[in-house]
């Protein structure tokens, strides 16, 4: 009985934190999606070379991350369809620049 009661102030408090992104209106998630879009454009220029491996770790895999918890599943992926889409018409952040 008392778990119940820990995972209800959990699930109280997460939605209290998100609450913003269901409360914005729909020009606000756009801006929001195309910012992290750019965000990961940028991030993904950020190279972490690791001694054991000749493959580098990326600040994209952040950025990735993040605009998943902050937006949402759905935004979050519009975001990153966003960062492929903008990739596709030539802005150059595929290829180190």
């Amino acid at each position: 009985m008392e778990i119940t009661v820990y995972v209800d102030k959990y699930k109280r408090i997460r939605y209290d934190f998100f609450k913003w992104r269901y409360e914005l209106e729909l020009v606000n998630k756009v801006v929001l999606a195309f910012g992290f879009a750019c965000l990961t454009g940028l991030l993904a220029q950020v190279r972490f070379y690791l001694p054991w491996t000749p493959v580098p770790i990326t600040g994209q895999t952040f950025a990735v991350m993040l605009a998943a918890i902050l937006l949402g599943r759905y935004w979050g992926g519009i975001s990153q369809g966003m960062y492929v889409g903008i990739g596709a018409a030539g802005a150059p952040w595929f290829a180190g620049w």
